[in-house]
């Protein structure tokens, strides 16, 4: 390497981390923010999306129950189509996102136990599409944990040695 591409590629090094410690700081609660939710939809949206989910789910308890798998299987796509809503897209989140993907895959599995006719798979499709709400209700009400700032990152500590 020449002595010019080794001062640049020097001067770059140092460069990077000043920039950095000098951009502004994203406030904690904004972080947090994007982080846990996307574009949070209107409270009746959601409540009316929910229920709509609820109402499908329990749809589909009755016809598990009876052994109409038909109706099952007309439920499970329903889920899957719900999982899909504006409202749904509106809560995204990484762990959200994992939640959904396991929500379809539940409802995929009960949709194909239904087409087949397995009475003891749509038993255990059904118990799988509870356990992927149960665990998305889980994480929505889960406190979130406050990320952690080095003392040398925080907004007092590089006010104070910017002084200096």
């Amino acid at each position: 390497m020449n002595s010019t591409k080794k001062h640049w590629f020097g001067a770059t090094l140092l460069i990077i981390p000043a920039v950095w410690f000098c951009l502004p700081p994203v406030p904690m609660a904004a972080q947090q923010r994007d982080d846990a939710i996307g574009a949070k939809p209107q409270p009746a949206d959601v409540e009316e999306f929910m229920a709509r989910k609820l109402k499908s789910a329990q749809r589909a308890l009755d016809a598990v129950m009876t052994g109409e798998f038909d109706v099952v299987r007309e439920q499970a796509v329903e889920m899957m189509d719900l999982s899909r809503h504006a409202a749904w897209k509106q809560l995204a989140s990484p762990t959200y996102i994992q939640d959904t993907a396991d929500f379809v895959a539940s409802a995929e599995f009960l949709s194909r136990m239904a087409e087949s006719q397995d009475a003891m798979g749509v038993a255990m499709g059904y118990s799988k599409v509870v356990q992927s709400c149960a665990n998305c209700h889980q994480h929505v009400r889960a406190p979130r944990v406050a990320m952690m700032v080095p003392e040398c990152l925080t907004e007092k500590h590089l006010l104070a040695s910017a002084e200096h």
